[in-house]
């Protein structure tokens, strides 16, 4: 059945501003994602589940779907924020299935390198029938099933590409391999394009709703169709002829066989590459990440990006998290004047505890002061 989204009253109204968004439309104000704590929390509120290990918290669907409706019940979803359940195996995903052995911690999952020579890896073409597939595909039917409607089941970060060799392979010797096996990396690229559609229309079949509705596990994003995040980390360690050979004709197919697209544009030694995927004509947005020691997506200094992305009619998606809520909100404000107005906006508020109360006070300034 559809998502009843039963803890969202304004569904509707976000649905159309997804759509206004992704079709770089006019906006009455930035589209908003703003985590919140309810006033009262909902009855059924009940202690989270505890788990037996790490494992235990990345693959039992059981308790993960309980704790998350535990969340709903406990959370407010104002503005364009909406209930979804991130499901994490690890980073990036593929890696799992070309023999790739996770290491689940507490916070994350790893996964190391292991191809020391390329004679003893055969190739990337995907088997479908691979068992750790497999078992991925059961378990997101699995919480979609005990979500019953309430709220939607992520389709997980598989990522593509050179993400995917340089975490089987290693990113110093990927390196290498650009510069020594350009024509194998170039079939392995292909080959990885091929697995990337494969897997993705798997996954997205396990927890599409009837109406082909998905959400993503990044960034809070929702579509009518066939949607997700795109990037390239080890970019950063390209320049942007090596990008340009490597890495931009696969954005490119992946452009055109994904309905909506957003690219992660992650730290200040990617930015280099941000006028090439600025010609990708079906790329809908870019999300920008200043990365570890940066200040926030508020700071003035990355004002030539956001101009750069918006002359091209891109949407744009920035986090603010840098000292209280109060100077998001202030950097927001410079930010919108510096743009003109909200076309293309998406703003995220990670600032921890936010009560119901200060949401929708957000919510209303933007409303008078972000149009």
């Amino acid at each position: 059945m559809e998502p009843i989204i039963q803890f969202k009253d304004n569904w509707e109204d976000t649905k159309s501003r997804f759509m206004q968004w992704w079709r770089h439309e006019k906006m009455s104000r930035p589209m908003l994602r703003i985590p919140c704590r309810r006033e009262k929390p909902l009855a059924g509120a009940e202690d989270e589940l505890p788990y037996d290990s790490p494992l235990d918290k990345y693959t039992n669907m059981e308790k993960r779907v309980a704790n998350y409706r535990n969340y709903v019940r406990t959370h407010a979803f104002l503005a364009e924020t909406f209930p979804n359940e991130n499901i994490v195996w690890g980073l990036p995903l593929m890696a799992m299935y070309y023999g790739g052995q996770p290491e689940y911690l507490p916070d994350t999952v790893w996964i190391g390198h292991f191809v020391q020579d390329w004679k003893d890896f055969p190739s990337f073409k995907l088997d479908m029938k691979n068992p750790v597939l497999q078992r991925h595909i059961e378990m997101l039917k699995k919480a979609g099933e005990l979500a019953q409607g309430e709220f939607f089941v992520n389709i997980p970060d598989i990522m593509e590409r050179l993400d995917v060799i340089a975490s089987v392979r290693g990113s110093v010797e990927l390196t290498f391999d650009l510069v020594d096996e350009p024509e194998l990396i170039h079939r392995y690229l292909e080959e990885l394009d091929v697995a990337f559609e494969e897997c993705y229309n798997a996954m997205y079949d396990a927890v599409k709703t009837p109406s082909g509705e998905c959400t993503m596990i990044a960034f809070q994003l929702w579509a009518p169709g066939k949607m997700a995040k795109i990037q390239c980390d080890y970019s950063a360690l390209m320049n942007p002829a090596g990008f340009n050979e490597f890495m931009l004709p696969g954005l490119k197919k992946q452009c055109d066989f994904l309905e909506y697209s957003m690219y992660h544009l992650d730290g200040k030694d990617a930015v280099v590459h941000l006028d090439s995927l600025l010609t990708l004509d079906k790329l809908n947005a870019v999300q920008w990440t200043p990365g570890d020691g940066q200040p926030d997506g508020g700071c003035e200094k990355w004002y030539p990006i956001y101009h750069k992305i918006r002359e091209k009619n891109k949407g744009l998606w920035v986090y603010f998290c840098d000292g209280t809520l109060r100077d998001g909100v202030a950097a927001a404000d410079r930010l919108v004047r510096e743009l003109g107005g909200p076309d293309g906006l998406y703003f995220q508020f990670n600032y921890p505890d936010l009560d119901e109360k200060t949401g929708r006070e957000l919510i209303r300034h933007a409303e008078q002061n972000w149009n």
